[in-house]
């Protein structure tokens, strides 16, 4: 449950309608029936028919006297005929069948709108988005509004379960504003906005006193120059560049969103907006189970920063790199250091004389749909059932040629009509690590497949995280050397155990690297949502949780003027990195689980999922519960526990723990980072970080 409950009695009685009538109410929710076989505890103990009564369940009523059989009115100017004397489960069913009814025509029309916009980012095409998407949250507050006002009016012993939780979930939903005003249609305008700033920068520079200016985009042009440089002037170039470019004209909108998205949350019965992003995921106590997990993997972190640290140390010397200290960002392979799978040409732990993957694929003349199509082939091998053919030919693979403005972060699209899935994807670059990703956003895809059937409540995973962890699941099988033979690599069994730790280090170095990262940017979102950061310390607190819990450091000093968050797209889009960080977890405890049930013997590396249809099936069947059922329930399906634990992944890593342990000790490394001198100065009076700040 999302919202907080509130009691109604409920009295249907002629004389006092309006008891549940707002001004502002516009769904009128009302059931005109024939009232000879009517008693008066037919739905309520606290019916007291008129000669033709009227349910009133919100909004204005309407009334028809001296019909046979009654009208049932819903919102939008529809209504419903009805026969003799339905029961509370009866017309709740009216009302879903409605909903799903209203939404099927609502719902694609945004999506249509939203791509419209993310594939050619023109402002003429964002305010049509923001309209649509105003439009749409106008739909689903009537609906949640009537659909609280049915919870609370019908004990659950009148409502078949089913039923009840479709209605629960529309009640909840999402924890939309209950009205529309100015204060959610200026949300949804700052918060367009500082998409499109993220979505259209350019960082330019010039290369010699009579080069022209040249201009580069995030993807792929600032990207590559992260994941392929390794030289520290360039690096910082960019990664500076980004920040002046994004951040810092984000700074104004974002605190603006702050104090919106509180005032919409509050009006909704949340504590604040961060509160409202918690109790998506039915955790209790998420912050503090976060922070237990992060605890029981920390000596595996802290193992591979300090082996990353001395890698990194080998290239760029004393100069940059503290061997005791964080480690500089813009040096991690990435723009926001959340994945450091670009260093794995500096990480891999062993070169062997079999041919690389990413070599393999370049020479069989893939390209980034045939990357997809591969992941859909493990897929289908599993059990799953194939894509559509639309899914094919309206799908974005690449950045177009066309000059458009486009949205790069790689997306699955839903257009919630049971059949119309695409994806966004602007990268065209074939390697092993755009092939793992193809399995996750396809991933995403096959979830959104596998419920569509489902009525419009339910179409969604039961938790954010669930979503994360099944569509992740098959991303690392792809490093294995099993699945490498399947691909047609020729591999020598005798380097299997050195192929397989290459593979470790290759999801290491993005799942592993992630969770500290989710966890600081989720720590600093909380805080400055509840109060406790304020505008005049975005920046240090951001900081100042980095150093904290990833040990990295900015490469240049970074004062309170700077708004680094404000580069990053999970900041600016609004998007929980709890998801990811949960869904982390889950993917090793579904693996192991998964495997077992298949009849895997082995250590939890070594197994491979392609073609196991037991382990697809599972999968599926969890997946078409769509929301239906808790995430708990679903979760104990997949593994027979109802518990987060981060044992399977720490399994899963073993081998590459005892590795990086025996690298730390031979380069006479110990793990741990002292404090960051490049971060804002910290506040007089301010604690200083705890001691996992300081980790020895």
């Amino acid at each position: 449950m999302y919202f907080k409950p509130t009691i109604y009695r409920v009295v249907f009685y002629f004389a006092l309608i309006n008891i549940f009538s707002r001004d502002n109410g516009s769904m009128a929710v009302s059931l005109t029936f024939d009232t000879s076989e009517v008693s008066s505890s037919s739905i309520s103990s606290d019916v007291v028919p008129d000669q033709a009564g009227t349910f009133m369940l919100g909004g204005e009523t309407s009334r028809e006297d001296g019909g046979q059989a009654g009208t049932f009115v819903l919102g939008g100017g529809t209504s419903r005929e009805v026969d003799g004397n339905p029961s509370p489960d009866e017309i709740v069913k009216l009302f879903l069948a409605d909903f799903d009814r209203r939404a099927d025509q609502e719902f694609p029309g945004l999506m249509e709108k939203q791509w419209t916009y993310y594939t050619n980012l023109t402002e003429e095409n964002r305010q049509i988005k923001v309209e649509a998407k105003i439009r749409i949250t106008e739909f689903d507050s009537e609906s949640r509004r009537t659909a609280q006002t049915y919870y609370h009016t019908y004990p659950s012993h009148q409502i078949s379960y089913d039923v009840r939780r479709e209605l629960e979930a529309i009640a909840s939903t999402s924890g939309l504003p209950t009205y529309v005003d100015e204060v959610t249609q200026e949300l949804e305008d700052v918060k367009s906005r500082m998409e499109q700033r993220y979505h259209t920068a350019k960082v330019c520079r010039k290369k010699g006193r009579r080069a022209r200016k040249e201009c580069l985009r995030l993807d792929p042009d600032l990207k590559r120059v992260m994941g392929e440089s390794r030289d520290d002037d360039e690096l910082l170039w960019a990664w500076q560049g980004w920040r002046n470019e994004t951040g810092a004209p984000n700074r104004d909108d974002f605190q603006r969103f702050v104090e919106l998205s509180n005032t919409v949350a509050q009006q909704s019965g949340f504590d604040d907006h961060g509160d409202y992003q918690r109790r998506q995921y039915d955790t209790p106590h998420l912050e503090q189970t976060m922070s237990d997990l992060l605890t029981n993997l920390q000596p595996l972190y802290d193992n591979l920063h300090a082996f990353i640290r001395r890698r990194l140390y080998d290239i760029h010397g004393p100069e940059v790199i503290d061997l005791n200290g964080p480690i500089p960002s813009h040096l991690l392979g990435g723009m926001w250091s959340h994945s450091w799978s670009n260093l794995f040409d500096v990480a891999k732990p062993y070169e062997t004389d079999d041919d690389d993957p990413t070599e393999f694929l370049q020479e069989q003349n893939y390209d980034i749909r045939r990357l997809y199509e591969t992941a859909e082939e493990f897929y289908t091998s599993m059990g799953y059932e194939e894509l559509p053919e639309s899914f094919w030919e309206n799908s974005v693979f690449g950045q177009p040629q066309d000059g458009r403005n486009v949205s790069c972060e790689p997306t699955s699209w839903d257009f919630h009509n049971q059949t119309d899935f695409r994806i966004t994807t602007c990268s065209s670059e074939v390697t092993i690590d755009e092939l793992s990703k193809a399995h996750n956003i396809l991933g995403h895809t096959q979830y959104q497949n596998s419920y569509s059937h489902q009525p419009t409540a339910f179409r969604e995973p039961a938790s954010p995280a669930l979503y994360e962890a099944i569509a992740d699941l098959t991303s690392s099988e792809v490093f294995s050397p099993s699945y490498l033979r399947q691909l047609g690599l020729s591999l020598d069994e005798r380097n299997d155990d050195k192929i397989q730790l290459n593979g470790l280090m290759r999801t290491a170095l993005d799942s592993l690297a992630l969770l500290p990262y989710a966890n600081a940017v989720d720590q600093w979102r909380w805080g400055v949502f509840n109060g406790s950061i304020q505008p005049d310390r975005y920046n240090s607190e951001w900081w100042d949780l980095r150093s904290e819990y990833e040990g990295i450091e900015p490469g240049v000093e970074r004062t309170d003027a700077d708004f680094d968050p404000g580069a990053e797209f999970n900041i600016v889009s609004d998007s929980s990195y709890a998801k990811h960080f949960l869904g982390q977890i889950m993917k090793f405890q579904f693996l192991k689980s998964l495997c077992e049930a298949a009849g895997h013997t082995g250590p939890i590396q070594d197994c491979n999922l392609y073609g196991n249809r037991v382990a697809g099936q599972l999968i599926t069947t969890a997946m078409q519960l769509g929301k239906t059922r808790s995430w708990t329930e679903i979760f104990y399906i997949l593994t027979q526990q109802y518990n987060l634990d981060t044992s399977p992944l720490l399994e899963y890593f073993q081998p590459l723990n005892e590795f990086l342990e025996r690298e730390n000790r031979r380069n006479g490394d110990s793990t741990g980072w002292a404090q960051s001198a490049r971060r804002p100065d910290q506040t007089p009076g301010r604690p200083k970080p705890s001691p996992a700040g300081s980790r020895t």
